[in-house]
């Protein structure tokens, strides 16, 4: 048997580490000569990680892996980052939910596994790293497959709990899984009818493909924000807003969070979201209340006075817009509200787009929901903005994610986990409002 020198490389939480042990334990197991040497980037969970293994039947000089001719990745950093170190005639296995560019070298055999949607479609969220796992074994007999345990026994007195995953959904919940699907589109400024013909074809794509619920980003029919001319190319009312796209979610049957439109009311324009069901019915509208006053959103529209929350499918959802998600009390209101999945149409700058990362994650972690962002692309005016759209599990694990240019990200969203994690994670029983003042 060959010697395997492997990487392993993405997020921290994504059970990279964990994924090297098995396969180091795996070597033991066959009296190999092994390393296993992890590396964590400073923020830990949520910031980089990747390990190194090294199998072989020959003692083993370092343990530090410079030219793997096994690489294992789960994000785009790292691919970025790994690619050219993998040896001519080496094997790399990306999950291609999360990884949406192209391996560029034609001298090493790539696997593209969409391990992320794999695992959410099992109802087995955050264990992608097995998956990919498991083809690595296939694919590279680094260890027997023998070697490795087969499922484990269960335990009578757990009721049906796997042990393996120690959890299980919320038995009142079963079977409820929405296939939600971001629509990271480039919005052309000030072009309203221009827009409105891509959002229809890129819907329309989405809906194809068997989404639940189509995401649209913000202000996606005149770009954010015109200054010049804002109030005529404003939508008097939502009018046009409402009938076109309830008209395109009556069509489609789909579900729809329209995004954001700069809509005219009152003589005020306002950031307004509007949500149809699949019978075209507007079941939520939304106008933005914290207005981005460093590009003087302020000075053009006017804020909205209350919350937003609206039922799609049974599951009860609500929706924030882009600035929002800094205001962590605006996220807590509706999940007291007892929302299971939060919505984000945004146009966010690629300036601050690890801003945009980290506060929607957290968002998602610490609501102990679901949580589907979807960003701008391309550049308006002087403004680059910076995609990266994603689906966010109630523990953090992304299930689908964008790069920086126009595309349709999607995820199958099992609701049935949530229960669980919030009676093993007691963070609304244990809250303490009579301490908070704000």
């Amino acid at each position: 048997m060959t010697e395997s020198e492997i990487i392993i490389a993405g997020f921290g939480g994504q059970g990279l580490l964990f994924t090297g042990k098995v396969l180091a334990y795996a070597g033991l197991m066959e009296n190999r000569q092994l390393s296993w040497l992890p590396s964590y980037g400073p923020e830990m969970r949520g910031g980089t990680a990747n390990c190194n293994v090294i199998l072989s039947d020959d003692p083993i000089g370092s343990p530090i892996v410079q030219h793997p001719n096994i690489l294992v990745v789960m994000n785009t950093p790292s691919l970025d980052k790994y690619e050219s170190t993998v040896v001519p005639g080496g094997k790399i296995f990306l999950d291609s939910t999360l990884i949406t560019r192209k391996v560029e070298r034609d001298d090493v055999d790539v696997y593209y596994i969409p391990a992320t949607q794999m695992a959410a479609d099992m109802g087995v969220t955050g264990l992608a790293n097995m998956i990919l796992l498991g083809a690595v074994i296939e694919k590279t007999a680094c260890i027997r497959e023998e070697t490795l345990p087969g499922p484990a026994p269960r335990d009578p007195r757990q009721k049906g709990r796997d042990v393996r995953l120690q959890y299980e959904g919320d038995p009142g919940r079963k079977g409820i899984r929405m296939r939600i699907s971001c629509v990271q589109m480039d919005v052309r400024l000030g072009k309203p009818e221009d827009n409105l013909a891509r959002v229809k074809e890129l819907v329309t794509s989405a809906a194809d493909s068997g989404a639940d619920v189509v995401v649209l980003p913000e202000t996606w029919n005149v770009g954010f924000f015109p200054r010049e001319g804002l109030t005529d190319l404003a939508d008097p009312d939502g009018a046009n807003t409402r009938r076109e796209l309830g008209r395109l979610a009556e069509s489609l049957h789909v579900n729809l969070v329209a995004g954001s439109a700069a809509t005219l009311r009152g003589g005020k324009v306002f950031n307004t979201s509007y949500v149809f069901d699949r019978d075209g019915k507007c079941v939520g509208r939304y106008d933005k209340t914290h207005l981005f006053s460093p590009m003087g959103e302020d000075d053009f529209f006017a804020k909205g006075t209350d919350l937003c929350t609206f039922s799609l499918d049974g599951v009860k959802c609500g929706l924030i817009l882009c600035y929002d998600i800094r205001f962590p009390e605006l996220t807590r209101s509706l999940a007291l509200e007892g929302i299971e999945i939060l919505f984000v149409p945004a146009q966010w700058p690629n300036v601050r787009v690890e801003h945009w990362r980290t506060l929607t994650k957290a968002r998602a972690i610490e609501n102990q929901i679901f949580l589907a962002c979807c960003n701008g692309c391309g550049v308006a005016g002087e403004t680059v903005y910076g995609g990266n759209s994603a689906i966010y599990d109630p523990w953090g694990v992304v299930l689908a994610a964008a790069g920086e240019k126009e595309e349709v990200i999607s995820a199958r969203c099992d609701l049935s986990i949530i229960g669980n994690i919030r009676s093993s994670m007691h963070v609304f029983n244990d809250r303490r409002p009579e301490l908070y003042h704000y």
